[in-house]
């Protein structure tokens, strides 16, 4: 079932999603566990990682497949990569050694792509062939969002929510600011009752209003 925003719990300091999406160049269909990083700056999926169960075979034959169709490549370091690595990594990009290059990571179009059923308009995603950190969903999709964290009061706990900016109805999204957190309680009544509420079309200010009678 698609959601119409999306909603992720704290769990051990961190905010986990469930990832679907697919990868059209090799056929692989992907339904994982996904990190939100806001210091990552490219969201970004790493196949040898061990959930996806791929030995080291799969992984050289998909790497090449995509060396092969001339897929954008780039380098991308991690915080435990040293400068040696670096400068060597960068060397064998430089030289087009591009399958003992263990930095670099490929452009993949992609046909879908949902966050805890929420569907995200994405078309294209990084992937890596030899880390098997965690998949992250970085800033690149994270700047699509309006979004808040706070401590619920439904779940209590910790919660993200967010909605992409580009939605055009939201009032899902604002019901849920307002149930989860109280953050439109004291929203101005004389708005509530002004022209542009009686001809919004969402009803969720016809909701809210009701909801300041109860």
């Amino acid at each position: 079932m698609k959601n119409n925003f999306l909603i992720a719990q704290l769990y051990k300091n961190c905010f986990f999603v469930d990832l679907s999406t697919s990868l059209d160049v090799h056929k692989i269909e992907i339904n994982s566990i996904a990190k939100i990083d806001t210091g990552c700056g490219f969201t970004s999926i790493h196949l040898f990682n061990r959930r996806f169960l791929l030995g080291k075979e799969d992984i050289t034959r998909l790497k090449k497949e995509a060396i092969n169709l001339n897929l954008k490549a780039g380098l991308s370091f991690g915080v435990s990569d040293t400068d040696d690595i670096k400068k060597h990594e960068e060397m064998l990009f430089k030289s087009g050694n591009l399958l003992e290059c263990k930095c670099i990571n490929f452009k993949h179009n992609i046909s879908k792509f949902l966050l805890n059923g929420y569907d995200i308009e994405k078309s294209s995603i990084r992937v890596s062939y030899n880390r098997q950190n965690n998949i992250l969903i970085g800033m690149d999709v994270l700047q699509l969002f309006d979004f808040h964290c706070g401590y619920s009061r439904v779940l209590d706990n910790y919660i993200f929510i967010g909605v992409l900016r580009t939605q055009e109805d939201k009032s899902d999204y604002y019901k849920a600011l307002e149930e989860h957190f109280g953050i439109l309680s004291n929203i101005n009544e004389d708005f509530l009752n002004s022209e542009a509420v009686k001809i919004e079309a969402s009803g969720f200010f016809a909701w809210l209003k009701n909801k300041h009678k109860n």
